[in-house]
């Protein structure tokens, strides 16, 4: 994300109150090589309907702490899958997020 950050836009990333990250200084001219990068480390998703849930926060420390009681990774990855493949899933308000710690 740093490396796209850099090439595609002004190198500045911000991080929301909502864990989202904020890159700044793309433009319509960098869009399509930032894209193409999101989509190369996987991180795009089929499309906005899906996007606007994958609102899914984890314990960044989660595979790191010796004395965490398990490994959120399988969680994290079966919830994506879920709201991925099931439609219904979809009438989720726009602001819904899930937070796994």
């Amino acid at each position: 994300m740093a490396n796209a950050a850099l090439r595609c836009g002004n190198g500045v990333i911000g991080l929301s109150a909502r864990a989202n990250l904020h890159l700044r200084g793309l433009s319509a001219r960098t869009l399509p090589a930032f894209q193409a990068r999101l989509e190369d480390a996987e991180l795009l998703d089929a499309g906005p309907e899906v996007e606007r849930l994958r609102n899914i926060v984890a314990s960044p420390l989660d595979d790191v702490d010796p004395e965490a009681s398990f490994d959120l990774g399988p969680s994290v990855v079966a919830l994506e899958t879920r709201l991925r493949e099931d439609d219904h899933l979809r009438r989720l308000p726009p602001k819904f997020s899930f937070v796994l710690d």
